[in-house]
């Protein structure tokens, strides 16, 4: 065989394949017709709920305030706080929250977290409010970024945090 046909077979193969694999792999795109009458088959609805999405911003955002409650007061730094640094990450709390779309999933705990993060930026210098960000952050960085860690504080709602109460009755009684 001469050298061309070789190549017009191999490429005519190589379409037929490439052709059946992106027909394979769109097949919802493509319409499916009912033999008798030739309309469209329409595929049922799926009555699964879908959970609310939960963006990657979001996501990194608990991861980073994480690691900022780490530094700041995990391993004993709670007891030598730096009260500015605080107050500063607080608003930068309240900016990120205030000016992001929110996952509805997430909702009840990044409300709990705006109302301490504001107690914080208005110059409260109560250490448990403090405390309990680093736990909510703890908590959701469980929940949502799958972090692993022997503590878990049961402060969320996204974790059905039996404790979450404890919250609520801090941001009540400093309101």
């Amino acid at each position: 065989m001469k050298k061309w046909m070789v190549y017009a077979l191999l490429g005519l193969i190589l379409l037929v394949i490439t052709s059946g694999f992106i027909i394979i792999q769109n097949d919802d795109v493509l319409p499916v017709f009912n033999q008798e009458d030739k309309r469209p088959i329409q595929k049922p609805k799926s009555n699964v709920k879908t959970e609310p999405t939960i963006s990657s911003a979001e996501k990194e955002f608990i991861s980073n305030q994480h690691d900022f409650f780490n530094e700041t007061t995990g391993w004993g730094e709670i007891e030598s706080l730096q009260w500015k640094k605080q107050k500063e990450n607080a608003s930068g709390i309240i900016d990120f929250l205030s000016n992001t779309e929110l996952s509805p999933k997430l909702q009840s705990d990044f409300t709990a977290i705006q109302e301490l993060s504001k107690l914080v930026a208005d110059g409260e210098t109560d250490k448990k409010i403090v405390l309990y960000l680093h736990r909510l952050f703890h908590d959701l960085d469980i929940e949502v970024n799958g972090y692993r860690s022997k503590d878990y504080f049961e402060v969320t709602e996204v974790g059905n945090g039996e404790k979450k109460e404890v919250v609520t009755e801090l941001i009540e009684k400093k309101e």
